[in-house]
């Protein structure tokens, strides 16, 4: 699988390019995301009293 990065030569597909990566397409999956985040890979988080309130 090949994509096209901006100056439009093929390269391979590899994932890690963030200029190849479309928008649209992950703000569609988000959904889907922010479902396996809690349930599926059981996020859990710790330590928030040790971020200060004032900047």
């Amino acid at each position: 699988m090949f994509t096209y990065n901006q100056q439009n030569s093929p390269q391979p597909y590899d994932g890690w390019s963030l200029d190849d990566r479309n928008p649209k397409i992950i703000k569609s999956l988000m959904p889907l995301w922010e479902w396996f985040y809690p349930y599926y890979f059981q996020v859990q988080t710790d330590g928030w009293h040790h971020i200060p309130t004032d900047s």
